[in-house]
């Protein structure tokens, strides 16, 4: 972007990445399906209750958070805009994402 953009209808940050690693493994997560505290680690940022309320429109479209874990595995999180994407669309990107990771 541009600097000096401005725009109150469009999000100034389209995307975020941010790279993590752990020395958790795998192995010590147990069950996947559901959730527990652990999984924050993989989630860095998402919303919690006690941080500053972000307008929409600053906020990012996408946010992706790809973890190294200890045991070399690689754990990815993601966060949408709601207001730009679908239940449909979600599920579309994820399938996507995953079939780039079976290629590699």
């Amino acid at each position: 972007m541009a600097s000096g953009w401005r725009s109150t209808a469009m999000v100034r940050v389209w995307w975020l990445l941010a790279a993590a690693e752990t020395k958790t493994k795998l192995s010590q997560l147990g069950d996947l399906m559901a959730p527990k505290p652990d999984f924050k680690q993989f989630v860095g940022f998402l919303h919690e209750e006690n941080e500053e309320v972000v307008e929409i429109k600053d906020m990012p479209l996408l946010f992706i958070q790809l973890t190294r874990l200890g045991c070399g595995g690689v754990a990815f999180a993601s966060r949408y805009n709601h207001c730009v994407v679908d239940g449909v669309a979600v599920r579309e990107f994820q399938a996507n994402m995953a079939a780039l990771t079976l290629a590699g």
